[in-house]
């Protein structure tokens, strides 16, 4: 197993961190808050990148293998009111990331994490019911479909009052 650490660069391998060092305030880094400066080196190059990680303890993660039949899945929900039946093709999950303190587990996709409160997503296991970290189990895709397409309509009700 590797240990990575999120970073506004992406995912990176503590083996290559030279040095991590608290800001005395927060920095913007596009739309990040970054609380860390990180120090690493690669290909032989000294590099920098920043985290909004709160504190070095939840810094860094395990990284293990995922079993084959666990997709992220997304649902375009219109918020115009749609029927949010806008399915984004499944990703495959390759890898799972634990935090340290093992609070939180993310499903690690080919082109990086799928996390962030601006990027919800659903999590479709073997058996069919899909998984919304932080929130609740559906039974079925179709139930999670319906779910968004009602919260749509529900933000499109509040922005027409």
């Amino acid at each position: 197993m590797s240990k990575f650490i999120d970073t506004t660069d992406g995912l990176l391998n503590i083996d290559c961190i030279v040095s991590v060092r608290q800001l005395s305030k927060p920095r913007e880094v596009g739309s990040y808050l970054c609380k860390h400066v990180v120090h690493y080196v690669e290909n032989g190059e000294s590099c920098t990148t920043y985290t909004w990680e709160p504190d070095l303890v939840t810094l860094t993660g395990e990284i293990i293998p995922a079993l084959p039949g666990f997709f992220v899945v997304r649902v375009c929900a219109d918020d115009d009111g749609g029927d949010g039946d806008s399915v984004l093709p499944p990703e495959p999950v390759i890898a799972w990331r634990i935090e340290r303190r093992g609070l939180f587990v993310t499903p690690i996709l080919t082109d990086g994490a799928a996390d962030g409160p601006t990027n919800p997503y659903g999590v479709l296991r073997p058996d069919g019911t899909v998984e919304v970290p932080h929130d609740r189990c559906y039974t079925s895709l179709a139930e999670f479909k319906r779910h968004v397409a009602e919260e749509a309509r529900k933000r499109a009700k509040v922005r027409a009052a």
